[in-house]
């Protein structure tokens, strides 16, 4: 049987829930037959034998490892979610592997349609904060510059907190390709800089944004951040001066970080962009702002440029508000959606260059909440974690329940930012749930119908 294979590129940023959403996805297709409402087009055919080794006829089987990018943790991110724990967030490309061997019972309606399919579904993760340095590729090293100084000066960050890089002339003589202790100083400054802004006040729009150590000490690619950060310089570029120092690991970093990181994208017929829109909104008008900035930077990455083919062979996208089941769903949901369509305008703008269409939508990859109605008021029950990501519990032990107040609702108007209020969402526990059984979720199935629909009906 002729084997299709599609690529979905699965990207967002930081706390969008991309590893949740992958391993509900993976473990509901590997379990589709225990849910009618969940991706109704495989329902429709049934399970042929297959040609695995075990023999056990599945509709979706065997996880695979891709040998070109690290392993997707879908069993260790599985049983963290049983125990009703969050998996570790991403932290490089990781890919999981499905192959789906189905056939159809021949009728009238389906008559001239393949009566059976084998298709080997590539999921592919990727962190979507990288995402935000495609658009280096278009940039020189002085334009950057101005570009993060007009950002970032004054308004996200006071003057006195950038004086360690506005006293460095870029004239300054540096023959050596060795870090001196000045750069290498104003390097570590900059690094627990962007730190900050990431840890401390929740922004998400960071360039350079691999600022850290990449990989692990004694991996074939680790870097460690002292060999490859740059700082940005205003002022002219000289040859053998800290000002030219700094171009050149600018364009290292291009050519050596991000250029691969677009390569890892390419071939991937469906996009997803997962956006924590609740968050972004109640965390307050800075970080909304920042959240939708950073999405039009991304979707920006998809237009045809010199440097870029992202936008080849993409078929469809969706972008998606997740966390949903944290708000009620009437009107809520429509609410969330509009604000979705905001953040992400530029999408729209974007898939029209490329020539396809734009999907938005919302779910929940594992829910959280159970909806409780008393005295015709639904109510919002949730189970709260601890700093340390653990179930908080009585004195006898006893898992506490507490309800979601009435602040948490998305407006059908974005407010102004003067009357913008901040409401922090507490951190909640991961419904329960055992390996057999399927994870709760929302609108996972109705999203795959969109993307891949068509590929099992042709």
């Amino acid at each position: 049987m002729f084997m299709n294979k599609v690529k979905i590129a699965i990207t967002g940023l930081s706390g969008a829930g991309k590893t949740a959403f992958i391993t509900s996805l993976v473990h509901n297709l590997l379990l589709v037959r225990e849910r009618e409402d969940f991706f109704r087009t495989l329902r429709e055919f049934k399970i042929i034998d297959n040609i695995y080794e075990n023999r056990n006829p599945k509709l979706v089987n065997v996880i695979l490892e891709n040998p070109y990018s690290g392993r997707f943790l879908y069993q260790q991110n599985l049983n963290s979610l049983i125990r009703g724990v969050w998996p570790e967030s991403t932290k490089d490309i990781s890919t999981v592997l499905l192959d789906i061997s189905l056939s159809r019972e021949p009728s009238s309606s389906s008559f001239f349609r393949s009566k059976s399919k084998s298709i080997r579904l590539e999921i592919v993760d990727y962190p979507g904060e990288w995402l935000l340095d495609l658009p280096l590729l278009e940039m020189s090293y002085k334009q950057w510059s101005e570009h993060w100084y007009a950002r970032y000066r004054n308004t996200v960050i006071p003057e006195d907190n950038l004086r360690f890089l506005l006293n460095i002339d870029s004239k300054t003589p540096h023959r050596s390709r060795n870090v001196s202790d000045e750069i290498l100083y104003s390097l570590e400054k900059f690094k627990d800089l962007l730190g900050e802004l990431k840890d401390n006040r929740r922004l998400i729009y960071i360039q350079p944004s691999r600022f850290d150590n990449i990989g692990n000490p004694g991996d074939r690619d680790y870097r460690d951040y002292r060999d490859y950060l740059f700082i940005p310089l205003i002022g002219e570029i000289k040859p053998k001066t800290i000002g030219s120092f700094m171009n050149d690991r600018f364009e290292k970093y291009k050519k050596e970080i991000v250029k691969p990181f677009v390569e890892g994208f390419l071939g991937s017929e469906f996009h997803i962009i997962l956006v924590d829109v609740i968050n972004a909104y109640f965390g307050g008008y800075d970080i909304f702002k920042d959240t939708k900035e950073s999405i039009t930077d991304i979707m920006s990455a998809y237009a045809p440029k010199a440097h870029n083919k992202l936008y080849k062979n993409i078929k469809k996208m969706a972008l998606v508000a997740t966390k949903v089941d944290l708000i009620p769903r009437d009107p809520d949901w429509n609410n969330l959606i509009a604000m979705l369509q905001h953040i992400g305008s530029a999408a729209i703008g974007a898939a029209d260059t490329i020539g396809i269409t734009v999907h938005f939508g919302c779910i929940s990859s594992v829910r959280c909440t159970e909806r409780r109605v008393e005295h015709n008021n639904l109510y919002l029950e949730y189970n709260p974690l601890d700093r340390n990501g653990q179930p908080l519990r009585t004195d006898n032990g006893e898992i506490i329940v507490r309800r979601l107040g009435p602040t948490i609702r998305i407006p059908r108007q974005i407010p102004g930012q003067d009357t913008w209020n901040a409401v922090t969402i507490p951190k909640m526990m991961a419904i329960g749930f055992d390996s057999l059984h399927p994870i709760r979720q929302y609108n996972i199935g109705t999203l795959l119908e969109y993307l891949m629909g068509d590929l099992f009906n042709a």
